[in-house]
């Protein structure tokens, strides 16, 4: 059996970042009245997903900086869980906040 590859890793992290962010688009919704007061309404949301997407993007830039590996180790492999586990959290957290 071959070692991990660290690219592999890469593109296994990459993957759980676009789930993330594709779950925390999944709460988006249309204002409720076709008027030009009603996107004012949603406005909790849209800056909830803002900063949200913002801060999986500064993470995901983070670790794409961390590229000096090139085999993924275990140690690797399981410190990388880390983080995903918590820009996982970022959905759940941000459904809960908004009413």
């Amino acid at each position: 059996m071959d070692p991990p590859n660290a690219e592999r890793q890469n593109a296994f992290s990459d993957t759980v970042f676009a789930v993330v962010i594709t779950i925390l688009a999944l709460d988006l919704r249309p204002p409720h009245a076709p008027t030009l007061d009603a996107p004012f309404e949603l406005w909790p949301t849209v800056i909830s997903y803002a900063v949200n997407y913002l801060f999986i993007a500064i993470v995901w830039v983070n670790h794409h900086h961390l590229h000096y590996a090139s085999a993924a180790t275990p140690r690797l492999i399981w410190g990388n869980f880390a983080p995903l586990f918590s820009v996982s959290l970022l959905p759940f957290s941000t459904a809960a906040a908004i009413p």
